[in-house]
């Protein structure tokens, strides 16, 4: 490890430890409509959802709570509309030849809108205040049917510049899309990140969702950008499969992700295939708050006539099995670890050890630090078509400090 490295590791330790990745998932626009607090929906800190958020999401975001409504027939809106201030302000410091820390300030800072639209629907748009895209992306989960036992038959049309094909109707914290993982390091520590990462994607979902599953079936096209440029065909399908419950006082969730087709335009098309299962236990050891995420994803290599979207290399498949936990040690404050193995398209391994904390100045604010070691640096960024700009480019350790808010 450089000086440079230790002396951001130190500056890190300074400033206690971290909280979780800033997305669209976790905001106090919910938190406004709805009169509960931030942790009313997640595990210990955002934008790990637990087992009342997994509902709140399912049901489109339309729990009104005590808000005002303006209610007529056919009409059931909040009086206002609800909306937050995202910020993430990051220095990131690895160790590659000629590297030095780099600033973000801020790295993202966006404005959220969403909840509900009507009584069986909801709303989310994510606009973007720096950079570009203005508009970073949107999804309108619908309610087809409810039965009486609580079963929710969804329409869900989204799209987005980052998330992916599951951005529709995603409930497990393991990074089966990229909003919605435990670590900052998402590439690190989590098996789905390794293999299919962030990028742009547009399609319409169709979920079921039960206090004890659900399913998210879409179809969708790889690509989208500001204005909704990319038109390619929703060729795509992407099937999304998860069993939600309880083990010895956990809250638990097991699944599966398929992903199969190809998309793209006439004589550019791209195969979309990759695999993943995943598991997650949730709850408390010693009244200390306790989680625990596994994952597991894969991607075939390329063929001479049909280049796959996820795995470029026609060389070797690429894998990846991810293990992470995070124990709430203090007050605001929490540790966690994560393991990555994986082969990448070279056939070479590719591990990842990440070790980081939280600390909570409010629900809502908090200090993010992530400390990690590669043992392959640099050698896996070709292989994979979406160019993850979050992966390590080269060097055997990557360090970020992050100042995340909401309001």
């Amino acid at each position: 490890m450089t000086k440079r490295t230790l002396t951001a590791v130190s500056a890190a330790a300074a400033l206690a430890a971290t909280l979780l990745p800033m997305t669209s998932e976790a905001m106090p626009a919910f938190a406004r409509q709805t009169g509960k607090t931030c942790l009313t929906c997640h595990f210990q800190n955002f934008p790990v959802l637990n087992a009342y958020g997994q509902e709140f999401k399912a049901g489109g975001y339309t729990d009104i709570g005590k808000q005002g409504q303006i209610k007529g027939p056919e009409l059931s809106i909040p009086e206002v509309l609800n909306s937050t201030l995202i910020g993430k302000f990051r220095a990131v410091t690895t160790n590659e030849s000629g590297a030095t820390t780099g600033y973000n300030i801020p790295d993202e800072f966006g404005l959220i809108m969403g909840g509900r639209a009507a009584a069986n629907a909801g709303f989310m748009v994510e606009a973007s205040l720096v950079g570009a895209p203005a508009l970073a992306g949107f999804k309108i989960p619908m309610t087809a049917y409810k039965t009486d036992g609580g079963t929710r038959f969804s329409i869900v049309p989204f799209a987005h510049v980052g998330i992916g094909a599951g951005f529709g109707m995603e409930l497990l914290n393991t990074g089966a899309v990229s909003n919605v993982r435990v670590f900052e390091h998402g590439f690190a520590t989590s098996a789905q990140q390794y293999v299919n990462g962030e990028y742009g994607s547009w399609g319409v979902s169709g979920v079921v969702t039960d206090a004890s599953f659900f399913v998210n079936v879409a179809k969708w096209a790889q690509g989208w950008g500001a204005g909704g440029a990319t038109v390619y065909s929703p060729d795509s399908t992407y099937l999304r499969a998860a069993w939600l419950g309880n083990i010895a006082g956990f809250e638990s969730g097991a699944g599966v992700q398929i992903t199969s087709g190809s998309s793209g335009v006439a004589g550019a098309q791209m195969d979309t295939k990759s695999t993943a299962i995943d598991f997650q236990a949730q709850g408390s050891v010693a009244a200390m708050p306790l989680g625990v995420w596994l994952s597991y994803a894969a991607a075939p290599k390329s063929t001479a006539t049909a280049t796959n979207f996820f795995n470029t290399s026609q060389t070797n498949d690429v894998n990846a099995l991810s293990l992470s936990a995070q124990l709430g040690a203090f007050h605001h404050a929490a540790i966690k670890a994560g393991y990555r193995w994986a082969k990448d398209g070279d056939g070479n391994g590719d591990n990842a050890l990440t070790l980081g904390g939280n600390y909570h100045l409010a629900q809502n604010l908090g200090v993010v630090v992530e400390h990690t070691l590669f043992t392959a640096p640099g050698v896996h960024n070709a292989f994979n078509a979406q160019g993850m700009n979050q992966k390590n480019n080269g060097g055997s350790a990557r360090t970020t400090v992050m100042l995340e808010t909401a309001f």
